[in-house]
């Protein structure tokens, strides 16, 4: 695996960690208006 691929993988996954966490408090801001 080339340097290149390695530094996409990584961004892959901190973007969909971001995008995961971002997902996770727009549903929680959503439940808690609905209460």
């Amino acid at each position: 695996m080339s340097k290149t691929k390695k530094l996409l993988a990584a961004l892959g996954i901190l973007f969909f960690n971001i995008f995961g966490l971002i997902a996770f408090f727009v549903l929680l801001i959503r439940s808690k208006k609905r209460k």
